[in-house]
Protein backbone atom coordinates (compact mmCIF):
# COMPACT_ATOMS: atom_id res chain seq x y z
CA UNK A 1 0.00 0.00 0.00
CA UNK A 2 1.24 3.46 -0.90
CA UNK A 3 -0.34 6.58 0.54
CA UNK A 4 0.32 10.04 -0.84
CA UNK A 5 -0.87 13.15 0.96
CA UNK A 6 -0.85 16.81 0.04
CA UNK A 7 -1.79 20.17 1.45
CA UNK A 8 -3.38 21.62 -1.68
CA UNK A 9 -6.83 23.09 -2.24
CA UNK A 10 -8.60 19.74 -2.55
CA UNK A 11 -10.94 18.55 -5.32
CA UNK A 12 -8.27 16.35 -6.91
CA UNK A 13 -9.44 14.67 -10.12
CA UNK A 14 -7.69 11.69 -11.68
CA UNK A 15 -9.20 12.47 -15.10
CA UNK A 16 -8.25 16.17 -15.22
CA UNK A 17 -4.82 15.64 -16.81
CA UNK A 18 -2.95 16.27 -13.58
CA UNK A 19 -0.05 14.31 -12.17
CA UNK A 20 -2.62 11.92 -10.75
CA UNK A 21 -3.33 10.68 -14.27
CA UNK A 22 0.33 9.66 -14.62
CA UNK A 23 0.25 7.90 -11.29
CA UNK A 24 -2.81 5.96 -12.42
CA UNK A 25 -0.94 4.72 -15.51
CA UNK A 26 1.93 3.53 -13.32
CA UNK A 27 -0.45 1.81 -10.92
CA UNK A 28 -2.05 -0.03 -13.84
CA UNK A 29 1.36 -1.43 -14.75
CA UNK A 30 1.58 -3.22 -11.38
CA UNK A 31 -2.13 -4.06 -11.03
CA UNK A 32 -2.63 -1.24 -8.54
CA UNK A 33 -5.90 0.52 -7.83
CA UNK A 34 -6.07 4.28 -7.28
CA UNK A 35 -8.30 5.55 -4.50
CA UNK A 36 -8.54 9.33 -4.22
CA UNK A 37 -10.18 11.15 -1.35
CA UNK A 38 -9.97 14.89 -1.85
CA UNK A 39 -12.73 16.99 -0.32
CA UNK A 40 -13.04 20.62 -1.39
Amino acid sequence: MLQVTGDGRGRADITAGSGLAGLTVRLDAVDGIPAVRSPA
